[in-house]
């Protein structure tokens, strides 16, 4: 019920203050609405803003109110400059860099490989920014999905830094250390290659073509 949830989980958090949209809905067959968290807010000791709609312009031209939901949409197919445009930003996840089965290094692609519990894109190639822990953004070519031309079903989300020599090189452990990594622009799908000649030239083309993507929004196109 609206009351249980308000008593169970807002109050629990010792909140002042809530922040909804107006067509927020809770609880039990979306019974409860602003107005009643607002009423139960004055008893559990709490204050509810309520924020006017936003809508966004989309890449198509169509005009969408944003919200959460259409978030998680536009990522889950692909649309991530679309996303970016609903949030004011790139969409980011983040995690800790693991060990893979290091394909990417033995082609001449070392990825980092990020364990997240975060919501991936659509399956994909992707131009974006990959964040470290010491405050330094570098231009990523980013995989998400599984390796089909190593018929490898495990999904993954890999990075791909360009002109980085990666940890190793200045010292630091090559597993174990935190990373975000923001999506900023769809690339192509994901395919399967003849063999390994193929995908490393298909490779070359997409951290090219990434370089060019990321230059243009970092003058301020496309951003």
């Amino acid at each position: 019920t609206p009351e249980a949830f308000v008593s169970g989980v807002i109050a629990g958090t010792g909140a002042t203050h809530v922040v909804e949209g107006g067509d927020f809905r809770f609880g039990k067959g979306r019974a409860g609405d602003v107005g009643t968290l607002a009423a139960l807010g004055r008893s559990h000791g709490f204050e509810v803003h309520v924020v006017e709609t936003v809508e966004v312009s989309m890449s198509d031209q169509q005009i969408a109110p944003a919200s959460s939901s259409l978030v998680r949409w536009l990522v889950s197919n692909g649309r991530v400059e679309d996303a970016a445009r609903v949030l004011g930003r790139g969409y980011v996840i983040d995690g800790v860099v693991e060990r893979g089965d290091r394909r990417g290094r033995e082609i001449g692609f070392p990825t980092a490989n990020v364990r997240t519990g975060c919501l991936p894109p659509m399956e994909g190639i992707y131009a974006g920014l990959v964040h470290l822990e010491d405050g330094r953004s570098m231009t990523g070519a980013i995989h998400v999905g599984r390796r089909l031309t190593f018929d490898d079903p495990r999904a993954t989300v890999e990075a791909f830094v360009l002109d980085w020599g990666g940890p190793v090189a200045e010292g630091r452990e090559e597993y174990g250390w935190k990373i975000a990594v923001e999506f900023r622009f769809w690339v192509r799908d994901q395919l399967k290659f003849a063999g390994i000649e193929p995908l490393v030239e298909q490779m070359r083309r997409d951290v090219a073509r990434v370089g060019e993507m990321m230059s243009g929004l970092a003058q301020g196109v496309g951003a």
